[in-house]
């Protein structure tokens, strides 16, 4: 309902407006005033659309608020009332940009017009504020699309946009969901988690599986914790919506860190859902927390390790040793001798594993290792004897042969429902390996490469046939027309139909010039 601020300093003046308001059956909510100071605090304290005001009043008279109210909302839609008739009074508010001008004494047919032409400007402006606000934030969700995955390849222009968006942001939360969330849900999850989040974010959404949220005040100026808000979210998803969510916190540090960076961060840090069960919310400091005990928690580790040498599964190896690099890093509350004895006896389960030495040769390693000067040296000689060993079993077959195959199935069934565990168990590997070796050898994540292929798809039906949108949705493997249409505009800049009449006119424009040639 429309907001009416009604300022008179004559009382029965106030009454016969409110009077009128009524019997023609306006549904506005009404707020009186009887002088110019009054009103103006009531303008600067709340949301009025309507200012209907007299122009003779002591303190200060109707032409000084509308100035000082324009200042506190330029959108706001003015109607005078007076009974001095004279054109000074009249200029006075066209330069002020008055919407109606309506003499004393008030006549029921004009006073019905006026408001009728003030209301219908007011849903017109408020309309066109909404379409803008939708054109600058997918503009906005373009640029972070590309600053996330491309940060390298932006041009001036996209970099000079995203200043004018102050994109700055302090910490990011990655959610991911097992199955195609976001083709499946009927309502705007963007809408949902707002409500569900009392604290200003800004929402991007990746792929049917994940989405983004990018906070730019810190934890000062919150209530809770990020770590307690993503706890919040995590079992408001699972309570009222029945879903399982796994949620990754970037780091708190530096608003202007490159966000590829931030978000490389975030999807590291999702890899470990399919390590740790006990769960669903990944924070680096967190983690470290959960690892960081006295020497026996190192016996139930360096097994787990040797369990993923003998599984050859090397993504894993390096996550766990990273994690027992991490506990010890900066901590002077244990001897080097023991440490050193617990990296000795991973290098040796790794050497056994992958190498062929004798135990002079491995004791030749191992005495290289209790020469090391610091931590760093240990962790320098395990990594470099892991990416060997890694390399010999890469190329003891076809290197890739199953990220190709990966990469077929994808670009041949992208119509179908596709998953991380789906396409796993296609090449015999495991969901965590398979994630880290697509990236490794493609550059980009399975959702992304997913994504990739039915956008280049949905590209050639938009552009080249007549397909209905509603059916191109379907043919590239999208079952919610709003969540296609959205990544379409996410991922090219225009909405599918916007992108078909964009190219179709660049086309004749084209033919044009040639016949003219």
């Amino acid at each position: 309902m429309l907001t009416i601020l009604i300022v008179d300093d004559e009382k029965e003046e106030l009454e016969g407006i409110s009077f009128l308001i009524d019997k023609l059956g306006f549904k506005l909510y009404k707020v009186f005033a009887d002088n110019g100071n009054q009103a103006l605090e009531y303008l600067q304290n709340h949301k009025v659309d309507i200012l209907f005001t007299d122009i003779r009043m002591p303190r200060m008279d109707g032409l000084e608020l509308i100035k000082l109210a324009k200042n506190e909302n330029p959108n706001l839609k003015i109607i005078i009332y007076s009974g001095y008739a004279d054109f000074a009074y009249a200029q006075s508010a066209i330069n002020l940009e008055v919407s109606e001008y309506i003499l004393k004494p008030i006549k029921v047919e004009e006073f019905e017009k006026s408001l009728k032409r003030v209301m219908e400007r007011v849903k017109r402006t408020e309309l066109e504020h909404e379409l803008y606000s939708q054109t600058a934030r997918y503009a906005q969700n373009h640029l972070l699309y590309k600053a996330l995955n491309h940060s390298d390849s932006l041009s001036e222009a996209d970099t000079k946009l995203l200043e004018n968006f102050d994109i700055c942001y302090t910490k990011l939360f990655l959610l991911e969901f097992d199955q195609s969330f976001f083709d499946i849900i009927s309502f705007r999850f963007e809408d949902w988690i707002a409500e569900a989040i009392p604290y200003p974010f800004d929402y991007l959404n990746l792929n049917v599986s994940q989405c983004l949220l990018l906070f730019k005040g810190g934890e000062r100026d919150m209530r809770k914790s990020f770590y307690e808000i993503a706890m919040d979210l995590y079992d408001k998803i699972e309570g009222d919506l029945g879903y399982t969510c796994y949620i990754a916190l970037s780091s708190e540090g530096n608003r202007n860190r490159n966000l590829s960076e931030k978000f490389a961060q975030l999807e590291r840090l999702m890899e470990y859902r399919f390590f740790v069960s006990y769960t669903r919310i990944f924070e680096e400091e967190k983690l470290l927390e959960e690892i960081n005990t006295p020497s026996p928690g190192d016996a139930l580790l360096l097994d787990k390790i040797r369990k993923e040498v003998s599984a050859k599964d090397f993504n894993k190896i390096y996550m766990y040793v990273d994690l027992l690099f991490q506990k010890y890093q900066n901590k002077t509350n244990y001897s080097q001798l023991y440490v050193k004895f617990v990296f000795s006896t991973l290098y040796h389960a790794i050497i056994t594993e992958f190498g062929e030495c004798s135990e002079d040769e491995i004791s030749l390693y191992i005495d290289k290792l209790y020469r090391c000067s610091d931590l760093l040296d240990l962790k320098s000689i395990l990594q470099n004897t892991l990416q060997e060993f890694e390399k010999r079993e890469e190329s003891s077959g076809d290197a890739g042969h199953d990220i190709d195959l990966v990469k077929k199935y994808i670009e041949k069934h992208y119509q179908e429902e596709l998953n991380l565990y789906s396409l796993a168990e296609k090449v015999y590997l495991s969901p965590s390996y398979l994630c880290a070796r697509f990236k490794r050898i493609t550059g980009f994540g399975i959702n992304k490469y997913i994504k990739n292929v039915r956008m280049e798809r949905a590209e050639q039906l938009v552009v080249d046939t007549n397909m209905k949108i509603i059916d191109i949705c379907e043919q590239v493997g999208y079952h919610n027309l709003s969540y296609f249409c959205q990544s379409y505009k996410e991922h090219f800049g225009k909405t599918p139909e916007k992108y078909r009449q964009h190219n179709v006119k660049e086309d004749r424009g084209a033919g044009k010039n040639k016949e003219e040639i």
